[in-house]
């Protein structure tokens, strides 16, 4: 059975889109904080190297002679990460708000 508001509007349509906006708005709360630990990582990675290639020499010390760590690709790495988590952040954080003022042009 279907109800009708007072302006006409149909209540399940409204509560589809309530529904929709709060997952929406959860989905990219949790995207955008469990973004910001990822980005802290990269930041970490790239500004306190000295323990992370120590990191690496330990762990090439733990694997032995047969497996090789190539220090270069995982500094690299770095850097992926440092960018690839930006984006995730600023995309959540766009979406974040775009839903909040349903704007047309952040959906």
């Amino acid at each position: 059975m279907v109800y009708r508001s007072s302006i006409g509007k149909c209540l399940g349509e409204d509560m589809r889109k309530f529904i929709l906006k709060r997952t929406l708005i959860i989905t990219n709360f949790f995207i955008f904080i469990l973004g910001i630990p990822v980005f802290g990582l990269g930041i970490w990675v790239l500004v306190d190297k000295p323990s992370f290639l120590t990191l690496f020499e330990e762990a090439k010390s733990v694997s032995g002679p047969a497996h090789s760590f190539d220090v270069e690709i995982y500094s690299a790495a770095a850097y992926i990460l440092l960018v690839v988590s930006l984006l995730v952040v600023l995309v959540s954080f766009f979406g974040f708000y775009g839903v909040m003022e349903e704007s047309k042009c952040m959906r």
